[in-house]
């Protein structure tokens, strides 16, 4: 992966591999994620993209070399140094996750409500503005099981900023959404970058969203990143396993390497 001097990387990963199962899922990645940037991690089904991610946040430890964010290398650091870098980092999940028994509003201020000490009245005040930057005003009193995909996914993106974190993940942000609420979710990622001035990283094998949405594009394939650089860069490669992944085809050098591997995803 070629560094770009003109940029910060708040996420360093060299070097990580690790071994789920005793099958060795990544195998030596090396990544830098620039500051302020939107990064999609795209690979197929299996190829260890969410493995990766929980190294991110801590939540897995490296058999072999460091996963550094913002400085602090989350597999060797302690839990309370984890903890407090991970309270920087908010995370969309795939199924926004939210809490079916709690409002839209419950959901959104809960991080709030567990790692500060914030009065009521403030926190309130906040998850309202979050939900207002996601176009979610009004909603605040609806059950999760009353709103739209699209919509629970707006409100998985607002519980994620309400701490105004540094790092915003994205794991699978459009897998099951149609073509136009896929784009208002694109939209959506794009937004946020501009108005919050995070980083983002999303997981995904969406490869239309990549495109239009990221700065940098990687692919991890046989657990290291095979490609890496700007969208039209990753998309002009020349390079057959680059060229089948991008296409879709069901013959190359990806099937004919990985035709019956267990997946690690």
């Amino acid at each position: 992966m070629k560094p770009d001097g003109n940029r910060t990387a708040i996420i360093r990963i060299s070097g990580l591999r690790k071994k789920l199962g005793g099958r060795e899922v990544l195998r030596g990645v090396d990544l830098e994620i620039y500051e302020g940037t939107t990064t999609t991690i795209l690979g197929i089904s299996g190829c260890g993209k969410t493995t990766l991610l929980k190294h991110v946040i801590g939540l897995h430890k490296a058999d072999e070399g460091t996963v550094e964010v913002k400085g602090v290398d989350m597999s060797r650091a302690g839990r309370e140094e984890v903890l407090e870098e991970r309270r920087k980092i908010g995370m969309v999940f795939q199924n926004a996750a939210l809490l079916q028994s709690l409002s839209v509003m419950e959901n959104v201020s809960l991080p709030l409500y567990e790692n500060t000490r914030m009065r009521v009245p403030e926190i309130l005040k906040i998850a309202r503005q979050k939900l207002a930057l996601v176009r979610l005003s009004g909603y605040e009193d609806y059950s999760p099981a009353n709103l739209s995909g699209g919509m629970r996914k707006r409100a998985g993106v607002a519980r994620a900023i309400v701490t105004d974190p540094d790092i915003i993940l994205y794991d699978e942000p459009t897998t099951g959404l149609d073509p136009i609420i896929t784009n208002t979710v694109n939209e959506l990622i794009t937004d946020m970058k501009q108005k919050l001035q995070v980083t983002s990283v999303v997981i995904s094998h969406d490869i239309p969203s990549a495109m239009r949405t990221s700065d940098y594009v990687a692919i991890l394939h046989n657990g290291r990143i095979f490609a890496y650089g700007t969208p039209e860069e990753v998309g002009g490669s020349s390079d057959p396993v680059v060229q089948q992944f991008l296409r879709g085809d069901t013959k190359g050098p990806i099937t004919d390497m990985l035709w019956g591997d267990e997946e690690a995803d």
